[in-house]
């Protein structure tokens, strides 16, 4: 079980990551020849007209958020109001709450609750972590991922619209036409929420593959963070394994997760074993370490052990 969660946890943060880097190109190119898609998608992307800052500010608020969870549990962490402000970068940046709190929905709330985020970011936030984390249950299936999360969190006296706007990607994803799926989300989603609307329907057309679910959301989506959301839906249903390894490579080779989010790819290899080590209870995880747990450290109940 170690092995898969802390595959999984990996996953969800490098394919959010992949997810944007595809996303960002695919919005840069205009109308893009998929089948050439090695090609161009996972290079640098070029700036574009999202905040200039943005993307840089979801890696370190990723690693900021995460070291403080382990060593700074109390205390709260600012965020850059950009990301505070955008519903699916919030969602994006606080993937590690989500992670560490997967087995814990209550413990999600409170962590998100400390940031002083807008109404619509809170809530988007904390139905993607709730996502997540049922997503991580693999042998689940995936149409009864929208109901367990909006009864785990009882979402909807606390976010009505977003309730809604879920239920309505619920029936979408069953429905036999893709086409009249897309113009119903498209048409009646509030824009606050449609990132994640559009991720989430894309997800759950192809919850195995994230090649294809990637690929349709960067066709359909004007948004790199809807593309970073189908990633971390992605890795964290089928681990960073279940990534194409061709894309990883590609990314990996041309520096683009570094380029793009202003962290190396292995701080975010880093991240992941320091969130395991601390929900499964291993002794001192750390960042500057980069050491992956190993089965002969102390450990103790999971969330209970902290660095002195």
């Amino acid at each position: 079980m170690g092995d898969r969660l802390l595959n999984q946890y990996r996953g969800a943060l490098l394919g959010a990551a992949l997810g944007q880097v595809l996303g960002a190109n695919a919005q840069a190119q205009g109308q893009p020849d998929w089948r050439q898609v090695e090609r161009w998608g996972f290079d640098p992307p070029a700036p574009h007209d999202s905040p200039p800052d943005l993307a840089a500010g979801l890696g370190k608020s990723m690693l900021s958020l995460g070291e403080g969870l382990i060593h700074r549990p109390q205390q709260s962490v600012a965020l850059p109001s950009a990301i505070l402000g955008n519903p699916a970068a919030l969602a994006i940046a606080t993937l590690p709450l989500a992670l560490y709190t997967h087995d814990h929905p209550e413990q999600l709330r409170s962590h998100l609750q400390r940031l002083d985020a807008p109404a619509s970011s809170q809530s988007v936030a904390l139905a993607v972590g709730e996502l997540v984390s049922q997503a991580m249950h693999a042998d689940q299936p995936p149409q009864v991922l929208i109901e367990r999360a909006i009864a785990a969190q009882d979402l909807m006296p606390i976010a009505p619209d977003l309730t809604t706007a879920l239920q309505r990607v619920h029936i979408a994803a069953q429905q036999d036409s893709s086409a009249i799926a897309r113009h119903t989300l498209f048409a009646e989603t509030p824009a606050e929420y449609l990132p994640l609307c559009l991720a989430l329907y894309c997800f759950l057309s192809t919850p195995n593959d994230a090649a294809i679910a990637l690929r349709r959301t960067a066709q359909i989506s004007p948004s790199p963070l809807t593309c970073a959301l189908v990633g971390a839906f992605c890795g964290a249903r089928n681990g960073s394994s279940g990534l194409p390894a061709t894309w990883r490579g590609q990314a990996h080779r041309a520096g683009s997760v570094a380029a793009l989010w202003g962290i190396p790819e292995s701080a975010i290899d880093s991240l992941a074993a320091m969130l395991f080590a601390a929900w499964a209870g291993i002794y001192l995880p750390t960042l500057q370490g980069g050491k992956l747990p190993h089965r002969g450290w102390v450990v103790a109940p999971a969330g209970k052990l902290r660095p002195r």
